[in-house]
């Protein structure tokens, strides 16, 4: 396991039995263990071969590299705002 894989593993087994966050978001594990409430919240990596063909694209259309490093934003589950509602609620006692 890589370093975040071994980070992720740890945050779910930590968070299981008390619905802290984690960051396992595939469909058929992270985000059902969200809906189960054995997660609070999980972080989803969207896919990244479209980004990757298109920066290819460009680089070839241009007849240049493409940038070294490329930044894809995580997905939050569920989202933000979901989450900030969740907070508000339970900051007001409910």
């Amino acid at each position: 396991m890589s370093v975040p894989d071994t980070f992720c593993f740890f945050v779910f087994f930590v968070g299981e039995d008390n619905g802290e966050p984690g960051c396992d978001g595939v469909p058929n594990s992270g985000q059902e263990w969200v809906r189960q409430r054995k997660l609070s919240a999980t972080v989803i990596s969207p896919p990244i071969l479209g980004d990757a063909l298109q920066l290819l694209s460009n680089a070839i259309n241009a007849g240049s590299q493409p940038p070294e490093r490329t930044l894809i934003a995580p997905i939050s589950f569920p989202a933000l705002k979901e989450l900030q509602k969740v907070r508000t609620l339970a900051a007001q006692g409910h």
